[in-house]
């Protein structure tokens, strides 16, 4: 399957997906961008679910704005699509194009299946990274919600949920780093870790405060902000795009079970 064709497929299949560049299929869906980019890899294309803020100054900037990226995969890991064409491989990428982000390939998403994926990436960053610098992008996300629809119920939800993690990001310690050498042990060389070379990570009261400036800096000017997703908006390739909206703003409920999942992994991975 040649790129042009994969490309055709996937427009037809989510029509609100309209080309950006050759690799690239897009919506806007204030205040972001949303969509898929397509990666050749060898012989093989591999699809990635993307989010770029409109708030930014280099919108669609991969290197700079990119601030949700999730690879296309299934039960049984990633899913690498053959330029030689089968249909079965092609059929299993919509399938799961479908289960992971079809209630958001639409012209009136629910806000509340959007969050459901924006969580569950947070929920494996949680898993893989301890790290809190890994959060960032996840937090930029849920207050640039809370401040482009100004709702209250919104705000109070996010704000509880960033304190939450602060006040564990200011009790965080664990181990990182660890050097191998290779040694001979008892006739066969085996590697072998230095046990000095394990550092505990801590973090300062400062470096917090940098990290909730990094997530703040772009939301302190409302009018900015505003001004910023309008102009990006206008931009000729950001233009020809389709627009999708969020639906069920007023309705939104958050839900404690979205924050539970969270606390367990937490629980498990950072207590």
């Amino acid at each position: 399957m040649e790129l042009t064709e994969l490309r055709s497929y996937l427009i037809n299949e989510f029509p609100i997906l309209k080309k950006h560049t050759d690799r690239t299929l897009y919506f806007i869906l204030k205040p972001f961008i949303v969509g898929l980019r397509i990666m050749k890899v060898a012989d093989e294309y591999r699809v990635y679910f993307e989010i770029y803020p409109l708030w930014k100054n280099e919108v669609l900037a991969r290197h700079g704005t990119l601030i949700f990226e999730e690879l296309l995969d299934n039960n049984r890991g990633q899913i690498f699509i053959n330029r030689r064409w089968n249909p079965n491989i092609f059929l299993d990428v919509i399938k799961n194009i479908k289960l992971q982000y079809g209630e958001i390939f639409c012209e009136q998403i629910h806000l509340k299946d959007f969050m459901t994926v924006v969580f569950a990436e947070w929920k494996q960053i949680l898993k893989t990274h301890k790290d809190p610098y890994w959060q960032i992008p996840i937090f930029q996300i849920l207050f640039g919600i809370a401040l482009y629809y100004d709702n209250q119920k919104i705000k109070d939800y996010v704000t509880k949920l960033f304190n939450k993690n602060v006040e564990r990001w200011k009790h965080l310690k664990y181990k990182s780093g660890g050097f191998y050498v290779s040694k001979k042990v008892k006739g066969e060389y085996r590697s072998c870790l230095i046990p000095d070379s394990i550092r505990t990570i801590s973090y300062s009261e400062s470096e917090i405060e940098r990290m909730k400036q990094e997530i703040f800096h772009d939301f302190e000017d409302k009018e900015h902000f505003f001004a910023k997703i309008k102009e990006n908006c206008k931009l000729p390739k950001i233009a020809k795009l389709n627009v999708g909206e969020f639906v069920g703003i007023d309705e939104f409920q958050p839900t404690e079970s979205l924050w539970d999942k969270l606390r367990f992994v937490f629980k498990r991975n950072w207590e």
